[in-house]
């Protein structure tokens, strides 16, 4: 039996999201992310996009049913020295992993009101995503050394200040 070339290639869907911030997204289904319990404060927010933003290690994540809903993310560990989260089992099972090396961490960023002011990530409340499995939560990390608004030294991921 022979089948052709085509039938063997994957069909890539993509779709369109509006998003009041970053305007028409065209996003494939490698980029969304089911949230099953939302993200703290938004909790009727269970889908959403991850989009590389203009600068390294800076992501957007827009809500697929909220418009006006765009999170500014950062990869903590490519910006703040010796960061470490130690995940729970009660962390890893509602995303179905076993270990937390399947697990990527993004960090909540929020942005100064003034220009002196340094952008700051939330550390204790960080986005766990399992990239395999497409799902996403935001955990709590306990006895932590890092707060809710830790500063961040953008020039160090090569993002203009």
């Amino acid at each position: 039996m022979s089948t052709s070339a085509a039938a063997t290639i994957p069909e890539v869907s993509t779709l369109g999201v509006e998003s009041h911030i970053l305007g028409q997204i065209t996003a494939s289904q490698e980029q969304c992310f089911t949230f099953p319990q939302g993200i703290l404060g938004f909790p009727a927010c269970k889908r959403f996009v991850l989009l590389p933003a203009e600068h390294p290690g800076f992501f957007w994540l827009q809500s697929m049913e909220c418009e006006s809903l765009a999170f500014l993310l950062v990869d903590p560990f490519a910006c703040i020295d010796q960061f470490s989260v130690d995940l729970s089992d009660g962390d890893l099972l509602p995303l179905r992993a076993a270990r937390a090396a399947e697990i990527g961490l993004l960090a909540i960023v929020t942005l100064p009101r003034s220009p002196e002011e340094a952008p700051t990530a939330n550390l204790l409340g960080p986005l766990a995503l399992n990239f395999a499995k497409r799902l996403g939560r935001q955990v709590i990390v306990q006895n932590s050394p890092y707060g809710t608004r830790w500063p961040l030294d953008i020039q160090r991921l090569g993002a203009p200040s």
